[in-house]
């Protein structure tokens, strides 16, 4: 598989949204998963993901390109989809539906460069002809 960067195009909201998320799941992920290989790897991801934002963050622009190697997108594709989870178990009040609704967003924003990724030809995918 080629190590493309993705590019993840974000406004203030956006990369303040998936820097706290990213804090969110690393908290959880410290506190209540077990020590694994998986975890570990993904919370490598993630620290390497905020280490880019906060650079990102402190140019204090109104726009963001933020660039992504494949595992670190596919690492915050779990994040999302774990705190999805554990918002989905919490009790309905504004803050899970506010959760929710921005995990979903970040969500969509991931998926989408992955997909984008999978659909260019020179993606690691071989074509036979």
């Amino acid at each position: 598989m080629m190590n493309t960067a993705l590019v993840l195009h974000l406004n203030v909201q956006q990369a303040e949204q998936l820097a706290a998320q990213c804090a969110a799941w690393r908290k959880y992920a410290l506190q209540g998963l077990p020590a694994s290989l998986e975890r570990n790897q993904i919370l490598r991801a993630v620290q390497a993901v905020e280490g880019r934002l906060l650079s990102l963050r402190k140019r204090q622009a109104t726009e963001y390109t933020l660039s992504l190697h494949y595992d670190e997108a596919h690492a915050l594709h779990q994040v999302i989809l774990a705190l999805m989870h554990v918002w989905g178990k919490a009790p309905n009040s504004e803050e899970r539906i506010q959760a929710i609704g921005n995990l979903v967003m970040l969500r969509v924003m991931i998926e989408r460069v992955l997909y984008l990724r999978d659909q260019k030809p020179d993606a690691g995918n071989k074509v036979s002809g």
